[in-house]
């Protein structure tokens, strides 16, 4: 959106422009309005505005000093005079600093408003279409893209002007991120015969550029072993829900064609809803933070990150212990044990139960918060396991899995001979 900052001393004027406005359908927002230009240029300096409105005689800096100190920095910022008729002469002479237009504040109505702020729009995008650099190649967008979300050097709203330079094929307008994560990326690697993911690769980033161009208004690219990128931008859309549906349901197109044809599982982290470039750096962060979370989901979820983002995730522990304990026909005792706060859960190893614990690990993929990780398990004196799966990691028979209260609040323990009777206390 562009944004808009108003300057006039006279308080109601000030307020009425400001109400009376339909801003969002200019696709414009109001940053700040103040009553001098010595405020006004404190703002410029801090917010770089895209559009200025402001009144000419005004006390501490006038609104020509002010114009001249913006042109000095910006060619590009748009500026409009709010104007009285016995000013004409300091118009006319404003007119020759580049300003976009006038209009005479005691006449003016919200149709002469908007009409001179649809002008100065034009002439951004005008300005925008001009700077933009010819023929910049997908390859070239994909790697500001991932400079931007690796390392921010130059700030959001510096990589924001530079993504609308480079003319990415989306616009800025209801932007969705999802993060694609391929489940037991090295058993797919196996199937395909391809020990550096160069196959797996390609193919995948072939299949879903197909129907991200079917789809239209996005791009693909990939972001580190076994994960891939999908941004989309839903200009057209009128209400943002519209926008999220479309948005889920090329998803689940997506991970119906991978199932399909390359027999692949993928767990889905999606960010919130955006407007403009500068957020992209946000919601690729969301995305992250959402497959971080998969250790306390079934893989091959959708992870909203609305919907996760304050998810208790010790109620989430005992969510899935008690599921594993009426699947399994845990005693009583141990039930109340995993749907309570204090005692140990207890569960035979190599039982069902185990398997879809260890499980858990099997898929977790990264994010685990500092908690140890399953290769670091061992059971009942035995020999810690070598492939660093965490099924493997359980013995054959006799060993017991223990899950203490402190476990719970997600803190990694060390061993106790008093309660470990043959088998490591298992850190989730």
């Amino acid at each position: 959106m562009y944004r808009v900052l108003i300057v006039e001393d006279e308080l109601f004027v000030r307020l009425g422009i400001k109400m009376s406005v339909e801003w969002e359908k200019l696709d414009m927002e109001v940053i700040a309005d103040v009553s001098n230009g010595e405020q006004a240029w404190e703002v410029y300096v801090r917010e770089e505005p895209d559009i200025i409105l402001t009144d000419l005689k005004m006390p501490i800096m006038d609104g020509m000093e002010l114009i001249r100190r913006v042109r000095e920095k910006s060619d590009r910022t748009r500026i409009i005079i709010l104007s009285c008729l016995e000013e004409f002469a300091l118009v006319r002479e404003s007119i020759s600093m580049d300003v976009t237009d006038y209009i005479l504040k005691l006449t003016m109505t919200r149709e002469d408003m908007e009409k001179v702020l649809d002008k100065a729009r034009t002439e951004l995008e005008a300005l925008k279409r001009a700077r933009e650099p010819a023929g910049v190649s997908p390859e070239k967008q994909r790697q500001e893209l991932l400079d931007f979300f690796y390392y921010n050097t130059w700030g959001e709203r510096e990589y924001g002007e530079r993504l609308r330079k480079i003319g990415l094929p989306f616009g800025e307008k209801n932007l969705l991120m999802a993060e694609l994560e391929i489940n037991r990326y090295e058993e797919v690697q196996k199937r395909f015969g391809d020990d550096y993911g160069v196959l797996v690769d390609s193919a995948l980033l072939n299949v879903l550029t197909e129907l991200m161009e079917e789809h239209g208004g996005g791009m693909v690219m990939k972001d580190r072993q076994k994960c891939y990128l999908i941004i989309a931008g839903y200009g057209s859309a009128e209400q943002k829900a519209m926008a999220e549906y479309g948005f889920e349901r090329f998803l689940a197109k997506a991970r119906k064609t991978l199932s399909m044809y390359f027999q692949i599982a993928v767990t889905i982290g999606i960010s919130q809803l955006f407007d403009g470039y500068e957020n992209l750096g946000r919601m690729y962060q969301q995305c992250r933070y959402c497959l971080d979370q998969t250790f306390y989901h079934m893989p091959g979820e959708n992870l909203f990150y609305s919907k996760i983002r304050g998810e208790d995730r010790t109620a989430l522990v005992r969510e899935r212990l008690l599921a594993c304990a009426e699947q399994d026909g845990m005693d009583d005792h141990s039930k109340k044990t995993a749907g309570g706060s204090r005692g140990t859960v207890r569960t035979k190893a190599g039982s069902g139960c185990a398997e879809k614990i260890s499980g858990i690990y099997a898929e977790s993929g990264s994010g685990t918060h500092g908690l140890r990780q399953p290769e670091k398990i061992c059971h009942g004196g035995g020999e810690r396991a070598a492939d660093g799966a965490c099924g493997n990691a359980f013995p054959a028979s006799g060993g017991i899995l223990f899950l203490s209260q402190a476990a719970f609040r997600g803190r990694p323990h060390e061993t106790g001979d008093e309660q470990n009777r043959g088998g490591n206390r298992l850190p989730y």
